[in-house]
C-alpha cells in the first residue's frame, strides 16, 4: 500500500487545517482592529500616565510620541568648557640654581655657579612672572653655605686642594 501525502498548499494542508502563514481565505471571521502604535493607548482607553490624550499637544518638557525625549536642560555659561590660561612655568634657571648649589655642597666650585644662577633667575622671574622664586632663593642660600665651606677649606689648608668644598673633608679637619 502506498501512502502519498500532498504537500500543504497556500491555504492549508491535506487534512483541511488552514495554513497560518498563507494568505487569509474569505471564510475567516472578521479580523480584530489593528493594535495601536507602540506606547499609545487603544482607542477608547485613557492615556498612559504622563502622556497627553490623543490629539493633544504634549505638555511642556514632554516629548512627542515617536520622537526621542528631550535632554536635560543645559546650564548657561561656558558651553564648551572655559578657556584657562596656561599656568606660568617654573623658571629653568631657578631649578639650575638649586641643583648646582646642592651639588656644590659636595663638589665645591658649583656653589658659586648656583649663587650666580639664583640672582639671574630672580631678575628673570620679576620680568616674566614665572614661578620658581623660592627655588632661586634656596639656590642662593645653599650656594652661600657651600661657598663658605669652600672658602673655609681653602683658608684652613690652601695647599690641600682635594678638600676644597668637600663636607667630609671639613668634618675631618675639624677633628
Amino acid at each position: 500500500m502506498s501512502m502519498t501525502t500532498t504537500p500543504p498548499g497556500p491555504t492549508g494542508d491535506s487534512a483541511g487545517n488552514p495554513n497560518p502563514y498563507g494568505p487569509p481565505s474569505g471564510n475567516e471571521p472578521a479580523s480584530t482592529p489593528a493594535p495601536p502604535p507602540y506606547g499609545q493607548p487603544a482607542p477608547g482607553q485613557p492615556p498612559v500616565y504622563g502622556q497627553p490624550a490623543p490629539g493633544q499637544p504634549p505638555a511642556y518638557g514632554q516629548s512627542v510620541p515617536g520622537q526621542p525625549p528631550y535632554s536635560q536642560p543645559t546650564t548657561y555659561g561656558q558651553p564648551y568648557g572655559s578657556y584657562q590660561a596656561a599656568a606660568p612655568k617654573t623658571a629653568g634657571m631657578a631649578i639650575a640654581s638649586l641643583v648646582t648649589s646642592l651639588v656644590g655642597l659636595f663638589c665645591g666650585i658649583t656653589s658659586f655657579v648656583g649663587i650666580i644662577l639664583g640672582f639671574v633667575s630672580l631678575s628673570q622671574i620679576k620680568k616674566t612672572g614665572q614661578k620658581g622664586q623660592g627655588m632661586a632663593i634656596a639656590g642662593i642660600v645653599i650656594g652661600v653655605f657651600g661657598a663658605i665651606f669652600v672658602i673655609y677649606n681653602w683658608v684652613a689648608d690652601p695647599f690641600d686642594l682635594r678638600a676644597a668644598g668637600d663636607l667630609a673633608a671639613v668634618v675631618e679637619l675639624a677633628r
